[in-house]
């Protein structure tokens, strides 16, 4: 076993062999003194970006859906601050331990008491958006006790919060991972991605809920729509056209997150048409519910929502295909709903959502 540490320097290691009294002496083990003397090397620099998750999805009791599957990821980094105390309890007599072995280790640990902690302080995955940071650095708090009950010590850091990815009834929730920060960050794959985003004002009372919405900024080319002018001519909507329609930038409003598609449809078409405005914040409130659809997803209803709002339809079919569309920007909207027993209300249009509506679409 280890023990000594030998810091950095020049280090003079004397046997005090003799040579051929030693081979002697050490005929009864096969010329090999049973006396050795061993130098490991640990490498004391920090690992960054070793990553975890979990390998099956964990079964987990949400007090809304039942029982789904989660599945868990993030990444720390690792350095050694008691050489000896490493060496005894993890690499032994092995020739070399690497930190593919270490994070394989580690990856094991974190899973356990991720899931374990997970159990214990979420009750359904709609609170999980609004809790991530909360959720990193309860972790945090509970990792390095049970390293050093394990015998391990390890400086160990969990630079961002983790992004959890959910299945329920054996599909996948991509939604975006967000901590309650001025940033809010999406992992459509392995990387993570900020994402711009704005908070509508409440402008009610009492509890509510934010249901997050896409805001796209189309060009279009094959047919003349540019401004909110340009769309009431179109559609033919009763409204009086100003100068302050012809210099109002159309915006494309979808819902951010599945539902049924007669359902979303109808909400983009009333939401694009109405253009909501108001005053707006950069903090994520409480009680968000996850995004679960992609903007390029979105924007591959453009066609359809212009088809619906269009007032000549036989006019606007044949120049569908023609339609070329080109995402100039996005944002992801957060407007708030006001929560009744069965519905989601808006404040801003009083349109309402079913609670269900929502349950149906996380399985879509």
């Amino acid at each position: 076993m280890g023990t000594n540490n030998i810091g950095l320097g020049r280090h003079t290691l004397k046997t005090a062999n003799i040579p051929i009294l030693t081979k002697i002496l050490s005929l009864p083990w096969g010329t090999t003194s049973p006396l050795r003397a061993e130098v490991y090397f640990t490498n004391m620099k920090v690992f960054p970006n070793l990553k975890w998750g979990t390998r099956d999805p964990v079964a987990f009791r949400d007090a809304e859906l039942g029982l789904i599957r989660l599945r868990a990821f993030g990444v720390f980094n690792l350095r050694v601050i008691q050489p000896v105390f490493f060496i005894n309890s993890l690499v032994g007599t092995q020739g070399m331990f690497t930190t593919e072995e270490i994070e394989e280790y580690l990856n094991r640990v974190i899973v356990s008491r991720f899931n374990d902690f997970v159990g214990e302080s979420i009750d359904t995955i709609f609170n999980l958006p609004a809790r991530y940071n909360e959720l990193s650095e309860e972790l945090k708090k509970l990792l390095p006790s049970y390293l050093l009950d394990r015998t391990v010590k390890y400086n160990l850091f969990l630079p961002f919060a983790p992004g959890v990815v959910g299945t329920w009834r054996g599909r996948k929730l991509p939604w975006y991972s967000s901590a309650r920060t001025a940033i809010l960050w999406s992992c459509p794959g392995t990387v993570f991605d900020p994402v711009s985003f704005i908070v509508m004002a409440p402008g009610a009372d009492g509890p509510l809920y934010y249901l997050p919405f896409w805001r796209l900024k189309v060009t279009i080319e094959g047919i003349k729509l540019a401004s909110y002018a340009d769309l009431i001519r179109v559609g033919n909507l009763p409204r009086a056209i100003t100068d302050v329609c012809e210099e109002k930038t159309l915006y494309f409003w979808f819902p951010a997150f599945k539902v049924n598609p007669a359902l979303f449809l109808r909400w983009a078409r009333q939401m694009t048409v109405f253009q909501p405005e108001g005053k707006t914040d950069d903090t994520l409130p409480n009680g968000l519910y996850p995004v679960t659809l992609p903007v390029q997803e979105a924007l591959e209803s453009a066609k359809i929502i212009i088809a619906s709002i269009t007032a000549d339809k036989r006019a606007i079919f044949p120049l569908l295909s023609k339609i070329q569309l080109r995402l100039e920007e996005s944002h992801l909207v957060y407007h708030p709903f006001t929560v009744s027993h069965h519905e989601l209300i808006h404040t801003q249009m009083h349109l309402s959502i079913d609670k269900k509506a929502l349950t149906y679409g996380i399985g879509l």
